[in-house]
């Protein structure tokens, strides 16, 4: 099921897991905390902390989960157009 995220920003709780896909490509900010991901045809997973971005792709499978407390997610339309298509680019650094 292809969803849109309604608010601008997600609280996780230590262990949580979201898994969707997005109607759109929107961009990722982790608020707070730190988080893995992974993103169907992506070979990664990725470890995101307070300050980092990622544009995640539409119609992917993107699973989610908060390491720490205080993990909070920010998703947003990306102001450039060039990602709206299906790609998804780091903006921060990955921590491993």
């Amino acid at each position: 099921m292809l969803i849109e995220f309604t608010k601008d920003v997600h609280q996780l709780a230590p262990g949580a897991l979201i898994s969707f896909q997005l109607k759109h490509a929107q961009l990722l900010q982790i608020a707070g905390g730190r988080v893995w991901l992974t993103i169907e045809g992506d070979a990664r997973d990725h470890w995101l902390q307070a300050g980092a971005s990622l544009i995640l792709p539409a119609a992917r499978l993107i699973v989610i989960e908060a390491e720490r407390a205080g993990s909070s997610l920010h998703l947003q339309k990306p102001q450039n157009s060039a990602f709206a298509a299906d790609k998804f680019a780091l903006t921060e650094e990955t921590i491993a």
